[in-house]
């Protein structure tokens, strides 16, 4: 799938902005009808781009009724940045211990301190085994269900706090296909029917690496080698996944 993040958005909002539910094709019918199954096929819709810096890329409003949708497209897709010094103060504030947050430290920047200032930079492939115990340890602790939740949620929802976003859905795809999925389901999923036995720092399906490292003509001038950069590389099974477990448990219950 191509990914061209930007014009994809704009697709789909020249799809939906000022139709009819009735107006669109019939995906598009179905997806309308998934955010909320009492819309009225003679509905108007409402959609447009939001703000660069939120993690919603649309709002789609019929009447009093909005939904934030977070777009991706393509593979191995990157859902969160941020500086390692606020999602470490983060996750202090989940009870994360200083060792582990050491722990992922010394990972991110592989040059065996935690401020960045080592001369030697190792590939993560070294790392993973070097710190085979202590990722282990740390990917225990962070994924524990309660701290999950709050996790992903800053990974796919909320963001930061300067970000002021919420995301209601996500939708991987293009304006012709695509799945989409209420992001309560999937965290649901995430926390209570999904494992991932992983040599990397993970959070869940979310693999965690530094924005730069600089392996190779290493720039300490580049800010990037402060941040994260999250990765979702399996989304499109996930939300495939997530529906159908939602399925089956509601079917259950009946």
């Amino acid at each position: 799938m191509h990914n061209d993040g930007l014009q994809n958005e704009i697709d789909i909002v020249n799809v939906l902005d000022g139709k009819m539910v009735k107006e669109l094709p019939l995906f598009w019918q179905k997806r309308m009808k998934q955010l909320d199954w009492t819309i009225l096929d003679d509905a108007k819709i409402e959609a447009y781009k939001c703000y660069h810096d939120q993690k919603s890329d649309i709002s789609i409003r019929v009447g009093i009724k909005k939904w934030n949708i977070s777009i991706k497209s393509g593979h191995y897709v990157s859902v969160h940045m941020e500086r390692i010094s606020t999602f470490t103060g983060f996750l202090r504030s989940l009870g994360i211990s200083e060792e582990l947050i050491t722990t992922l430290k010394l990972f991110h920047y592989g040059d065996g301190t935690i401020d960045g200032t080592g001369v030697d930079r190792k590939p993560s492939s070294f790392l993973k085994e070097e710190m085979s115990e202590r990722i282990k340890e740390f990917n225990e602790a962070v994924n524990k269900r309660n701290i999950l939740s709050k996790i992903i949620l800053r990974f796919i929802c909320c963001g930061t706090p300067i970000q002021r976003s919420y995301v209601t859905h996500i939708y991987w795809g293009t304006k012709d296909y695509g799945e989409m999925i209420n992001v309560k389901t999937l965290i649901d999923y995430y926390c209570n029917a999904y494992y991932l036995d992983s040599t990397s720092i993970h959070f869940g399906p979310f693999i965690y690496n530094p924005a730069y490292r600089g392996l190779k003509n290493f720039d300490s001038s580049k800010v990037s080698r402060y941040y994260i950069n999250i990765k979702w590389p399996s989304i499109n099974r996930d939300i495939k996944d997530a529906k159908d477990w939602f399925f089956r448990n509601r079917d259950k219950n009946k």
